[in-house]
Formats: C-alpha cells, structure tokens, sequence
C-alpha cells in the first residue's frame, strides 16, 4: 500500500513539474507564430512573387526598343575600266564614310508594330576632292495586321496568361496558408482535448486516493475487510497508469506543436487557453455554397483554369486566318555638304517618299493551326468538366458538414445530460458509502461511468468545433474569420 501511495506522488510530481515551464497560448497567438515560422508558406511566398514577375515580364513586350549604331569605313581600291567611265578617269578611288543610325521600334497592344528611324551618313571620296557632305534620313514604318494577330486578344494573350498564373499563385498561397491554418486550429483543439483529459485524470486519481485512504481507516476500525481495500488499490493504480498515458499524450502533442513551430523539443511546454465554443450554429446549405463558389481556393484556381482554356481557345481561333499585313512607310531626305541645313526636310517635304505594301502568306493545308484549335477546345471542355466536378464535390462536402455540425450539437447537448446523470449517481453512491450500503467497486464503477461521460462530453465539444473548423475550410473563409490576410 505504501508503493502505490508513492507511485501516485511521483506521477503529480511528474504532472506538476510538466506545468512548470508553461507557456500560455490563445488559439490566435498560436496561429500568428505558425504563419510566421511555417517554412512551406515561405516557399509558396517566392512562387508567387516568381509568377507576379512573369506578369512583368510578358507585359515588357509592349516596351518600345531604342537601337543605336555607328559606323565608320575608309577604303581605296583600283578603279575597273567601268569605274574609270563612271568616276571620272581616276585611276584610284577612295572613300571615307561616317554612319549614324538611331532608331525606335515597337509593338502595340492592337497588334499594330512600329518602328521609326533616323540616319545621317558623312559622305567623302575622291570625286568630291574629299570634301564632306551630309546625307539624312528619317522613316516611320507601321505594319498592321489584318487577319492573324490582329487584336488585343491575341497580343495580349501571353499577358493575361501570366496574370491567370499569378493569380493561381496567390490563390495557392491562400490555399497552403488556410490548410495551414486549419492543421494548426485542429491541433489546438487537440491540445485543449489533451489537456482536459490530464485535468480529468487527475481528479480521478484524487477520488480513488481518496476512496483509498476511507477504506483503509475503514479496515482499521474492523469495518470491512481486506478485499474492500484491496479493490480501492488496484482503482487507485489503474487510475495513475491512465494519467501516465494521458501525460504522454498530451507531451506527444505538445510535440506536435513544437514541430508545426519548428522549436526544439527543449523549448518550454505549451498550454492553450481557449476553451471550444459551445453555441449552437445554423447555417444554410445554399448560403454556405454560394460564400465557397466565390473563396474556396481550390475552386477558384480551376474557374482561372478555364480562363486560360479560354485565352488559349481564341488565340487558336486567330490563327486559323491567313496571314495578311498592312505595312505603310513614309520618309523625308535631305542632302547638303553643311549637316545642319541636311536637316532643312524636316520643314521642307519637297524630297520625301512612301509606299503601301500588303504582304499574305497562308499555310497550305492549316493542319498545324487545326490541330492547336481542336486541342484548345478539348483542353476547355477539360476544364469546365473539372469544374463542374469540383462544384459537386464542394456541394456534397458542405451537405456532409453541415449535417455533422447539427448532429454534433445535438450529441454534445445529450452527453452534457449523460455527466450530470453520471454525476448524481456517484454522489448518491459515496453517500451510500458513508452509510455503509455500498462499497469500493461500486464506487470506482460510478467514477469511471462519470470520466467516460465527461471525456465523451469534451470531445463532443472538440468535435463540434472541428466541424466548424471544417465547413469555414471548405468555404475557404476561415483566413477572414481570424482576421488573416495574403496580399496579393
């Protein structure tokens, strides 16, 4: 009797020692420090601002190219004898030509390509005694298409593809960080089951120390006999194994949230101070759908999906039409042995030049650009089957959780009857006990019927609250209810 007695002292000093190095934890303090520490977040963090630089990066299409070029040539070389006519007789001939050539070229969101450019040429040879002149020249050339890649549809294809990445990105952010989130709150809910379990052992321990020590005053006094007693030792060291396992569950899952916090295992417990919420909550399938149709991530990410099914539809669409552009030049020139009265065309349009030019070309056969039609709209068809797919399965989860939210509240409410019943029972029997009509086992039978009824009870609180849990999961709004947010 006396090892039994010191075997439940060392198990409260081993509980006691374990609250020691405590740490209090609100279920929201413990999620900020999981959406700070989590490691994964952070590498979903850079994809998405990978994919929001591939936005940038397509959209530089549009950006205007500015090209610079000089050049500067010397030679001299024998004339032919159809040189000799042409220049003059001169039996050598010789040139030196200084370039400049600036230009602006670029694209435009219609489709339409530009390019404007500039040069000016300093022009020496033999026939000039090597004396300077200065030829200049500016153009602007546009090409515009007319049947393929004409629109902002096809130009901006690639554009609103990369936006359609980004923001499937962010909603793959949003969804590692709710399922985050929604790990983490399970596990504080855990913690708080865990926890109430040791609390509830304990008390069980100290009833049945308790009953312990009455019987064996009992048996003192020739009261009752030795299987009395007996039968209140074996109570009494079942119930501290019970809290041995009840401690090392409840270090497991403080090890789990150590693990989810990437702290050591040395780092101090933790002890959650929330308690679940035991409201009753109704929610109406219909609303619940409509709010999960607009967050859920995994549901969002497939309508974005479809949206690039769709961009890609039309720009294989485009490209069944033949190529035909539209490419217009205008240019001014001018010539002085003085650079800057070459310029004098700009204000004098006397020596200009333009011209029209319709270009066509067309692939014989279009077996290519029928291929990439047909493959875009299966690719589409794809798409709005897996969202219709995900649509049924969004609205028999909800279905599904909903019904188990109602079930569980209902089943929370009876159990907390069942521990009061439980409770009066094993009042009236230790009142039985006093009087001398009931005894050990009758006592830690009532006792035990109580423990189970007020776990279950708990659990059915937990459970409860898991299911909430569960169906602001599916919604996708559980980031909104504790006040989170992923920029975008």
């Amino acid at each position: 009797m006396g090892r039994i007695t010191m075997l439940s002292v060392l198990a409260g000093v081993a509980i006691t020692g374990l609250a020691r190095a405590q740490t209090q934890l609100t279920r929201e303090a413990f999620l900020i420090k999981i959406l700070a520490a989590n490691q994964s977040l952070q590498v979903r963090r850079l994809e998405k601002n990978v994919s929001a630089q591939q936005v940038v990066r397509e959209e530089a299409a549009f950006d205007p190219v500015l090209s610079i070029s000089g050049q500067y040539a010397d030679s001299l070389q024998q004339n032919t004898t159809e040189d000799l006519f042409r220049r003059n007789n001169l039996d050598l001939y010789e040139e030196r030509n200084s370039t400049m050539d600036l230009g602006v070229s670029g694209l435009l969101h219609s489709g339409t390509r530009y390019e404007a450019a500039y040069s000016v040429r300093r022009l020496r040879n033999s026939l000039t005694d090597m004396q300077s002149q200065y030829q200049a020249n500016a153009s602007l050339t546009i090409t515009q298409p007319l049947l393929q890649n004409r629109g902002t549809d096809v130009t901006r294809a690639r554009v609103r593809l990369a936006e359609r990445d980004s923001d499937i990105a962010h909603q793959e952010l949003r969804g590692t960080t709710l399922s985050m989130v929604s790990e983490a709150e399970s596990l504080y809910w855990d913690l708080v089951l865990a926890q109430d379990e040791i609390k509830l052992r304990t008390e069980s321990v100290a009833m049945a120390r308790t009953l312990y020590d009455y019987q064996v005053k009992r048996l003192e006094l020739n009261k009752i006999g030795d299987l009395e007693v007996e039968q209140a030792d074996i109570g009494l060291r079942m119930r501290v194994a019970q809290r041995t396992a009840a401690a090392q569950n409840l270090a497991e899952t403080v090890n789990r949230f150590r693990t989810m916090l990437s702290e050591p295992v040395t780092a101090n417990t933790y002890v959650a101070d929330d308690r679940p919420d035991t409201g009753q909550q109704k929610f109406d399938r219909d609303t619940v759908m409509q709010r999960a149709l607009e967050h859920n991530p995994d549901y969002v990410v497939q309508k974005l999906e479809l949206g690039k099914a769709d961009i890609r539809l039309i720009v294989a669409d485009n490209m069944q039409w033949p190529r035909l552009d539209l490419v217009a030049t205008y240019g001014q020139n001018g010539l002085d042995e003085e650079l800057r009265e070459s310029h004098d065309f700009l204000v004098d349009e006397t020596t200009s030049d333009w011209s029209v030019l319709l270009q066509f070309q067309m692939a014989i056969g279009k077996r290519q650009a029928r291929s990439e039609l047909e493959a875009a709209r299966l690719r589409q068809q794809q798409a709005i089957l897996n969202l219709k797919r995900l649509e049924i399965e969004l609205g028999n989860a909800i279905d599904t959780v909903v019904g188990r939210i109602d079930t569980t509240y209902q089943q929370m409410q009876t159990l907390a009857e069942v521990t009061k019943l439980n409770r009066r029972v094993l009042n009236d029997e230790q009142q039985l006990l006093k009087n001398g009509r009931s005894n050990s086992r009758r006592i830690l039978e009532a006792e035990e019927d109580l423990f189970e009824a007020r776990q279950s009870e708990m659990r059915g609180r937990i459970d409860f609250q898991k299911a909430i849990l569960t169906l602001a999961t599916i919604e996708g709004t559980l980031l909104q209810a504790h006040g989170f947010r992923v920029e975008k």
